[in-house]
């Protein structure tokens, strides 16, 4: 079956040639070149921090591209069959900004809110959450929850998995 990254729209945004031509990007160990040729199949909306809907957040759920990737050598991470709960420990993959690739990590994280296709968690390791934007969170089972959009201080956002399927199926692309 065909392999897709998923990644943020506000991290190609303003790159044409990202959205319509090649993309490249390296695996998180930092040893293999991922790349994906050829138009995105979905480049959604970068969400704008600066407005709120009418339940006082920026909508996060629209914020994410989809890319094709070339080879079968890559190993996909799970989309979770559930919805992150409040309460939940998870880990944010990645690695802070400005920092050389090749050693992303794991931040422990809880999920403090869950709604409208979006979720919040608190950061229990402390860490600048810029450079994260498009990285997965993941559960203890190593199953995305969701991914990472915005963040500030102590606190992460993102689009739940539940959102990301919908916009997956939307494309007519299946996670399983």
């Amino acid at each position: 079956g065909s392999r897709y990254l998923l990644t943020c729209a506000h991290f190609m945004a303003g790159k044409p040639g990202q959205v319509h031509g090649a993309l490249r990007m390296r695996t998180m160990d930092g040893r293999r070149l991922i790349e994906s040729l050829g138009p995105s199949l979905h480049v959604g909306t970068t969400a704008d921090l600066q407005h709120v809907g009418p339940d006082g957040r920026p909508d996060l759920t629209e914020d994410f591209a989809v890319r094709l990737v070339l080879g079968t050598w890559a190993r996909p991470l799970t989309l979770a069959a559930t919805e992150p709960a409040v309460g939940d420990w998870v880990w944010v993959v990645g690695r802070e900004f400005g920092l050389p690739p090749g050693d992303e990590l794991l931040y422990l994280g809880q999920i403090t809110e869950v709604a409208d296709g979006a979720y919040v968690l608190k950061q229990r390791d402390p860490f600048d959450g810029h450079g994260f934007s498009g990285g997965p969170v993941v559960n203890r089972k190593g199953e995305v929850v969701g991914n990472v959009v915005a963040g500030g201080p102590g606190l992460l956002s993102g689009a739940t998995v539940g959102t990301l399927r919908r916009r997956l199926a939307e494309h007519g692309i299946t996670a399983d």
